[in-house]
């Protein structure tokens, strides 16, 4: 195999292999590093989710900087400039801080440190043991496997989340002031008075479509001597948010001084 293509089959399977392993150990961190090991809810998802947020930015500084500082240290070993590859690692190690310099934090400094040192003895090992295809095969399925069988662990372990009542996706719609909907009752019930002379009743209902998931209806109609009219907005709401679902009619005339 070409010399060239060999080393960047190299520094892609480095580059893969530190950025799998990083991501999930700091997921980890992120996931219980409060001390708490007491499972919550969907803890699978949320170490999934932490592992790809840091997948994107550990994975680019790697890709970019990471790649760049060692294949400059390589061109400087094959000169014979640096003699010994404990020396490279080391100076892996190094470079890595400076992303931590950047911005004076030391916890980041030390991640940098041992993540670059981290790619520096994998990418020593590979150098000293390429890997045969079928090596190459179990390198790029093991970080698949791992965090499959971590999310599904989690999943497992984790307390079942309670239902989502009807009552909750009530107070989840009329959460917040200011809106259109916040002069409705915030729980299911009807309200009647007097507002610039119209008689007014407003009534918050609603249903269930599915389990945890409803449909929440705010309506309003108004009278004055010879002028009627009414108007009505429905959400569909579910645990995770709402969006509008029906609309029917015009603001009301004194909306504006409510």
């Amino acid at each position: 195999m070409d010399q060239a293509v060999s080393l960047m089959i190299r520094k892609f399977f480095t580059t893969y292999i530190v950025t799998a392993l990083a991501s999930f150990l700091m997921a980890v961190s992120s996931v219980f590093g409060n001390g708490e090991w007491v499972l919550a809810y969907n803890r699978g998802n949320e170490l999934i989710g932490w592992t790809f947020i840091y997948i994107m930015y550990i994975g680019t500084i790697i890709l970019i900087y990471g790649n760049a500082v060692s294949l400059g240290l390589e061109w400087i070993r094959q000169k014979g400039i640096i003699p010994y590859s404990w020396i490279v690692i080391v100076m892996h190690g190094i470079f890595g801080m400076v992303i931590g310099l950047l911005f004076p934090y030391g916890l980041l400094i030390v991640c940098g440190m041992a993540i670059a040192l981290g790619y520096g003895v994998i990418d020593w090992w590979l150098r000293v043991r390429p890997l045969r295809p079928a090596g190459m095969l179990i390198v790029v399925l093991f970080p698949v496997l791992l965090f499959g069988v971590s999310w599904g662990t989690l999943e497992y372990l984790s307390p079942p989340m309670p239902p989502f009542t009807i009552e909750e996706a009530v107070a989840f719609a009329t959460d917040g002031e200011g809106t259109s909907i916040s002069v409705f009752p915030d729980e299911i019930g009807r309200w009647q008075g007097v507002i610039d002379g119209y008689q007014v009743v407003r009534e918050t209902s609603a249903q269930a479509i599915s389990k945890n998931e409803y449909i929440v209806t705010f309506s309003e109609s108004w009278t004055k001597e010879a002028e009627m009219s009414s108007r009505y907005l429905s959400y569909h709401v579910e645990r995770s948010g709402m969006t509008m679902y029906k609309t029917e009619g015009e603001d009301p005339p004194y909306l504006s001084r409510t």
